[in-house]
């Protein structure tokens, strides 16, 4: 039977290949190689979602006549000795000084420190793109930097007028970099643009309201599709009567490489991707929930609670032991959200914020 190859990020005509089911994935490789030239240790294969193992055969994966494989493409490393390290870094940063210069002789940026842009604030907490792998990982805004340098000369331009229009104008806002620090690695930063910054996905979708074409966030293991794994884009393509398992497409938009016809594993922690607000037009709820890393949500909590009889006591049958018990609840929320409050202060005091 035959198969076809579609390299991930090329427009270029499929490449076909002749097998049979026995053919195990390290012997496809192989023959892949003839028809595109790409080396079997460089070669990461997929089919619905999994990686293909050497010691696996076709059959293993199911895969059929016709069916498409995609095809990406391992980046070479390739080791510098240190005289041409430093004669590289020596060239490349006389290229960059000659770059720099204007004929006026101001460099052709200067980078400065804005309060916000049209969309975003310092300090707030977001959800960030890896532009390395695609994933989407929690994170906070440290700094953002707009170019304040005069288009015509380099020439520095006034900073009040540049914050106003970096804070109102659609078409500057590609044009800002995002400092930015993950949670979990809060030492560490990355500079980033708007397209990979978007609100932090706060809410649990409903699975009876996913249909055809919806975007959300979910959990997936690229290797392993069983397992947890990273957080990224999907499009549902459909949703089994029982509700239990929701097929679609994984989207790596940051390599332009999508995962067809992925099953995830975990529908219960399927996330709604927010939108972005103009910081002017962003509601009091909003404005809270983009402050914090950790918001507790009270009403919700309390809701819960009364959802859940064994944490009610069944002597309370009046609505005045109700409501006493329902404030104490309250009370208790409110304290938890303050503890949560005063644990990040003093995380970002230890980090300078």
């Amino acid at each position: 039977m035959y198969v076809k190859v579609r390299l991930v990020g090329s427009r270029s005509k499929d490449a076909t290949v002749t097998v049979s089911k026995l053919t195990t994935v390290k012997q496809f490789k192989e023959l892949i190689e003839e028809e595109t030239k790409v080396e079997p240790e460089k070669q990461r294969l997929f089919y619905k979602g999994k990686q293909l193992e050497d010691e696996y055969k076709l059959f293993d994966y199911n895969i059929n006549l016709n069916d498409v494989v995609q095809l990406m493409v391992r980046n070479e490393i390739k080791p510098i000795s240190k005289e041409n390290a430093a004669s590289q870094k020596n060239s490349k940063d006389a290229n960059e000084e000659e770059k720099e210069e204007m004929k006026h002789g101001h460099r052709k940026s200067c980078w400065k420190s804005i309060p916000a842009s049209l969309y975003f604030k310092a300090g707030d907490y977001v959800d960030v793109r890896s532009e390395s792998n695609g994933a989407w990982f929690e994170g906070q805004i440290l700094d953002i930097l707009a170019n304040v340098a005069c288009e015509c000369c380099g020439a520095e331009v006034d900073t009040k007028r540049t914050e106003k229009e970096f804070g109102e104008d659609t078409k500057l806002q590609e044009d800002i970099i995002y400092v930015v620090t993950y949670d979990k690695c809060a030492e560490e930063f990355v500079e980033t643009k708007l397209e990979n910054i978007r609100p932090k996905a706060r809410t649990i979708c409903d699975i009876t309201s996913l249909k055809e074409g919806s975007l959300v966030l979910v959990n997936y293991n690229l290797e392993e599709p069983n397992t947890r794994g990273q957080w990224y884009d999907f499009r549902v393509n459909r949703v089994t009567r029982s509700g239990k398992s929701v097929f679609g497409d994984i989207l790596i938009s940051s390599s332009n490489f999508n995962l067809k016809e992925c099953r995830v594993k975990f529908v219960d922690e399927i996330m709604k991707i927010e939108e972005r607000v103009p910081v002017k037009d962003r509601s009091k709820k909003m404005e809270e929930s983009m402050k914090d890393s950790e918001i507790i949500d009270i009403e919700r909590l309390i809701s819960l609670v009364e959802e859940q009889p064994v944490l009610w006591d069944k002597t309370l049958e009046s609505d005045k032991d109700r409501i006493q018990a329902r404030n104490a609840w309250i009370e208790i929320f409110k304290q938890l959200n303050q503890s949560f409050e005063d644990i990040n202060n003093q995380e970002r005091n230890e980090y300078g914020k």
